[in-house]
């Protein structure tokens, strides 16, 4: 897996090589996600879902690359709209808009976004609270010894003043031309990034019993809400179950 950054236009490319050391032929297709902020370092560490929650997703199709997803900052970050182009330059076949799509609700205790047990990702349009632009590369077959490449691409621009369209496609000629001139070039070691709590392992917990819940919150209790017998928690206000 290589990525090339552009050194004059914001543009990236994840170029993933794919090779069959094993006997039989395999079926392969690939998954991209990209988590999206866009907006300044202060309003993401202050509340990232506010800010996602202002991120406008628009689909378009392309005749060769198919779903290529677009999306733009509504709430302005120091006046400008910061906005991202994201495809599949060797093809895609379907697409999500946010990570409660692609990561489901057991990625924590399994360790595995939902989206590589499914067939393909969902292809709807969603814009919750988590701004996650995935795309599924087209499927195919690898015969023994076989390799192929699969390049996915980024296009920014820190001020999209209009809302996305489809003449927003027009860039991809421009994503493909500056693609040339760019070569495999050398790895390069990057530097550990410094640990902090954005970078912490996932901590996974067990459900409190009836018990543990009265002892901890009393017995008192209103607008419980329950599913086939079971107590259903809040994850953002304690006091919609426990209050």
């Amino acid at each position: 897996m290589l990525l090339r950054v552009h050194t004059e236009k914001p543009v990236w490319y994840w170029t993933i090589s794919v090779r069959n050391t094993g006997r039989a032929a395999r079926c392969v297709d690939l998954l991209y996600g990209q988590d999206l902020g866009l907006a300044g370092a202060g309003a993401l560490r202050s509340n990232e879902a506010y800010t996602s929650h202002y991120i406008d997703h628009r689909v378009e199709q392309d005749p060769a690359l198919g779903p290529v997803v677009l999306s733009r900052q509504n709430q302005p970050q120091n006046g400008a709209f910061p906005w991202t182009m994201q495809g599949c330059l060797t093809g895609a076949d379907s697409f999500a808009t946010d990570g409660f799509q692609f990561f489901g609700l057991d990625h924590k205790i399994s360790g595995e976004p939902e989206a590589c047990r499914q067939s393909e990702l969902l292809s709807k349009k969603l814009q919750y609270e988590f701004a996650y632009a995935a795309l599924q590369a087209r499927a195919f077959d690898l015969a023994p010894g076989g390799s192929r490449d699969v390049e996915f691409f980024a296009l920014f621009n820190p001020n999209h003043a209009a809302a996305s369209g489809p003449a927003d496609l027009r860039d991809i000629g421009e994503v493909k031309r500056l693609r040339i001139g760019l070569t495999r070039g050398q790895p390069v070691v990057a530097s550990p990034a410094p640990v902090t709590l954005f970078q912490a392992p996932l901590l996974q917990t067990v459900d409190l019993t009836d018990g543990e819940i009265a002892e901890f919150f009393g017995r008192d209790q209103r607008c419980v809400e329950r599913e086939d017998g079971r107590l259903l928690p809040s994850s953002t206000d304690r006091t919609r179950t426990w209050c």
